[in-house]
């Protein structure tokens, strides 16, 4: 069943930031020098108003505020430039509305969309194109989609653990990483755990110019921290109890960078100075976040697997860093999906080898032999040539189901085997030659081999050809006992008695040299 996850592309701050970095970009160009040009942002209504004097002068604004968005890490898309201008007196004035999300009326469409089309597709390509024709329709969301099943949960399949001493080592790498992943055919919405960009006001102090005005540093940068960090320094106490008091410029006089500008500091001399006198700001993006773990930086490249097994993707990315290796100091842990897949194989490695030895000392017991049982547990290996086969062929995951049907075969198709081998000892009992005891056995065993095999392809073949949300964790183990099955089918009643034959002639041959042994020892 799979699970879409819409959210807004455009961030209120972002905008805010975007649009403040417009207006001075326009006060500082020379083709915008004693025109009207008027940009002010609704952040009720997230809409846009721009005022200009002419046509052209309008187009130059809104080429600006794209360019300068787009910077800010907003998509050109999030505006909707389709409303015409309309004149205000002497001036142009043209309302820009940002695309924010999805109304109600547009998410009761895309819910009645998904309630429709769920059931008629398969999951996978119901969940693309759910997601093109919401992407499309709706350019100021971004769209997760993600396959949730049985066994299943939202956790991407994809997660690669980097960690380094070196932050910006750390980051250039997971970028690297996540570029590749973007260009890797069936990866989905790589996404970096420390990648959240977030706007940052960088003021960069004029020495020169502060000594000149008469401003030590240590004042300024004491001031500074005391606005826009705080100074815990003021105590209350409340009957003995005492509480910090944290003191900083109110929010409203610090959340636009024109705010910061307007700070005043006073000199030696006892005047005010304003923070632009002496300092640049400018708004840029900086790190959202940081993860460390024992005191090293850490950061989670995840990324969701579309069309193809996740291990087709892990393989890809291990294939890119044997020609391009990560730096020495990057240190890199597999997560999500591939490590419980490899964690699985060796799980299912063992499961496999207590089976196969069960099979065999049962079978051991029953044909009182040693060897004969051999000729049985080598009709599996003809199996999962087949079932393997088929997973290719149809490109089904190696999921856990899966591998449970690897674990089924064990049994089924040992028992076709059985069925020959035990026939033909009867046989041979009564006096009738090894070879002459096979082509009895095969021709008296072929139909119920045939009978029970069929049946059970069959049976099989609704659940591997079925659509639908959560049929892709069936379509798995259904395919590895259809192939198995079938290649065991036609290949049991020709193998196996072949390899009967010639570990009988062997055994006979070790009987031989074992009984003129023994003679010459009683000579």
């Amino acid at each position: 069943m799979p699970s879409f996850d819409i959210q807004s592309k455009v961030d209120g701050q972002t905008l805010d930031n975007a649009v403040n970095v417009v207006k001075k970009e326009i006060l500082n160009r020379w083709d915008f020098k004693g025109t009207h040009v008027s940009i002010e942002l609704d952040k009720k209504e997230m809409k846009i108003e721009v005022e200009v004097e002419t046509d052209m002068k309008l187009e130059q604004a809104i080429d600006v505020l794209l360019t300068k968005s787009m910077r800010q890490g907003l998509e050109a898309t999030c505006f909707d430039l389709s409303k015409d201008f309309s004149a205000s007196g002497k001036y142009i004035r043209k309302t820009i509305p940002v695309k924010n999300g999805l109304s109600k009326e547009d998410a009761k469409r895309i819910v009645k969309l998904i309630k429709d089309k769920q059931k008629e597709i398969p999951t996978i390509p119901y969940m693309n194109a759910i997601r093109e024709k919401i992407e499309d329709k709706y350019p100021g969301i971004e769209v997760k989609a993600i396959n949730i099943g049985m066994v299943e949960s939202e956790e991407a399949p994809i997660e690669i653990f980097l960690s380094s001493d070196n932050h910006e080592l750390l980051m250039k790498e997971a970028k690297r990483l996540k570029t590749m992943l973007l260009e890797t055919k069936g990866a989905k919405d790589p996404t970096i755990s420390t990648d959240d960009v977030t706007p940052e006001v960088h003021i960069e102090l004029d020495r020169e110019k502060m000594g000149q005005l008469g401003l030590p540093i240590a004042l300024v940068g004491m001031q500074l921290q005391n606005a826009l960090t705080g100074n815990d320094d003021a105590q209350y106490d409340d009957k003995g109890q005492e509480y910090d008091i944290n003191v900083m410029m109110d929010k409203f006089d610090r959340k636009n960078v024109e705010d910061l500008e307007k700070m005043t500091f006073t000199n030696n001399e006892g005047k005010q100075v304003s923070l632009t006198e002496f300092a640049d700001l400018s708004v840029e993006n900086g790190e959202g976040s940081l993860e460390r773990k024992n005191r090293i930086s850490n950061t989670t490249i995840r990324c969701y697997v579309q069309g193809t097994a996740s291990g087709n993707v892990s393989k890809d990315i291990e294939d890119y860093l044997k020609k391009a290796p990560l730096d020495e100091n990057v240190r890199m842990l597999w997560g999500g999906e591939v490590k419980r897949q490899k964690e699985s194989v060796g799980a299912l490695g063992t499961a496999m080898g207590i089976g196969l030895i069960l099979v065999y000392l049962i079978m051991v017991v029953l044909y009182d032999s040693y060897v004969y049982p051999f000729v049985v547990l080598f009709s599996i290996l003809v199996a999962l040539v087949g079932a393997i086969l088929a997973l290719n062929l149809t490109s089904s995951s190696m999921g856990i189901f899966t591998m449970l049907g690897m674990l089924m075969l064990l049994g089924l198709v040992a028992k076709n085997a059985i069925l020959i081998v035990d026939f033909t000892n009867h046989l041979k009992k009564e006096g009738m030659s090894t070879y002459n005891a096979l082509l009895k056995s095969v021709s008296e065993r072929m139909r119920p081999i045939l009978m029970t095999t069929i049946s059970m392809v069959i049976g099989m073949i609704p659940i591997a050809i079925a659509t639908g949300s959560g049929a892709e964790w069936k379509n798995g183990l259904a395919w590895v006992l259809i192939g198995g099955l079938t290649s065991s089918m036609f290949l049991t009643i020709i193998v196996v008695p072949m390899m009967y034959y010639v570990v009988d002639r062997i055994k006979d041959r070790f009987a031989a040299r074992a009984e003129r042994l023994l003679a010459k020892i009683e000579d």
